[in-house]
Formats: structure tokens, sequence, C-alpha cells
């Protein structure tokens, strides 16, 4: 299904559609949106949902439109990237808006690879939208160390990055200086470098989650 917000927002991702799983809101504890990586969907991301034990959370998975958020690579200069990532962008905070109105107390964000840069993206650029946000195998958006107007952080955010060490599609450097980067806009954040080569999500960062869901 689509979500009334979602007809609303501008670009190539507008009416996309949005999987659920999990808790119903009346029951749960807070809702946490899954985004997907290139190629990836949403029913995908909810298949990862099931390693998390739930703890009576809602799971929101919202599928991109050609299953890919922007089409260019995360570091290539912003503007290759548009209008895909600000639809994007405004896709997912019209998601988070949606779920906070339909009775949601606690929100938070998870993605993998792409998603991960975009859910990284939106925590950064909309302080107060989410108390957490997990970017497994991503990093901000945009070129290494490029300047930035993201404000403070307003409450309280936790920020998670699990990555590969030698990761072929998100480097080492770029999760490091987007944990610094977090850290300067005040938020509580962990950076979780797993030894050797690959592009996954590693028990450690379900571990993380799973503490997140819990408490």
């Amino acid at each position: 299904m689509t979500l009334r917000s979602l007809e609303t927002i501008d670009g190539p991702h507008r009416g996309i559609e949005v999987e659920f799983a999990g808790a119903p809101f009346a029951d749960a504890a807070g809702a946490l949106v899954l985004l997907h990586g290139r190629h990836g969907s949403s029913k995908e991301i909810l298949g990862f949902s099931k390693h998390l034990e739930p703890r009576g959370w809602a799971f929101v998975a919202p599928s991109a439109a050609g299953k890919e958020w922007f089409p260019a690579d995360f570091q290539a200069p912003v503007a290759d990237n548009e209008p895909w990532l600000g639809s994007s962008l405004q896709a997912v905070a019209a998601i988070l808006a949606e779920l906070r109105d339909r009775g949601a107390a606690r929100l938070a964000l998870l993605g993998f690879s792409q998603g991960a840069c975009l859910a990284l993206e939106v925590a950064a650029r909309n302080p107060g939208i989410v108390e957490a946000v997990f970017g497994l195998s991503g990093a901000l958006v945009g070129p290494p160390g490029g300047a930035r107007s993201d404000p403070p952080s307003r409450s309280p955010l936790e920020v998670y990055l699990g990555s590969h060490e030698e990761d072929p599609h998100i480097s080492a450097s770029a999760v490091i200086w987007t944990a610094g980067h977090f850290r300067g806009l005040g938020a509580g954040t962990e950076l979780l470098l797993h030894p050797g080569s690959g592009h996954s999500i590693r028990p450690r960062d379900i571990a993380a989650v799973q503490a997140f869901l819990g408490s």
C-alpha cells in the first residue's frame, strides 16, 4: 500500500509502496523505518527485521521507485543525484511525519547500503525527526569531506555506524568522516568497523539494533 503523505511529495518517489510488519501501531512501542539498498526491495529489508526480536515495535519499509533511491554513487556531487535524492528525502520525512500522526511515540531509522546513506542524510538534515539512526554499510551523501550546513541536534540522537574495513562499495574513510560529522552535531555516535572485506550486516550490528529496541 501507499501512504496518503506520499501522494503529495515531488519527484520520482511520489506514491511509492510501503510494507508493514511487526506490532500494530495501536500497541507498538515505536516504529522503525527500514530502507533497502540499491536493487533491493521493501520485502527484502523487512525479512531482515525477523532477526531483530521485534520487542513490540512496528516495522515500516518503503520501496524506492526503480529499486534505487538515487542513481549515481553516494559520493558523487549532490546535484548528480537530483531529483531522486530530494524526492527520497521528502518520502522518508513524510513517512515519519505520518507515523507520528498515527500515534508512534518513538521513531527510528535503519538503512543498509544506499538505504543507509539515505537514512543518515534524513537524520542529519532534520534534527529531532528520529530518536536513533542505524547506518549499516553506509555514509553521508556527497563528495568526501564536503562542506555541509546541517543544524545541531535539538534532541538526543543515537547514531550507529557499522561497516567493513574494506567494503567494496562504502569506503572506511567515508564512514569515519560521517561519524565525526554526527559527533560535531552533538549526536551520540558509535562506530564499528568490522575487520576484513565485505558488504553485509554483521551480528554485532544486529545486537546494537536489538539493544535500542529493548531500551
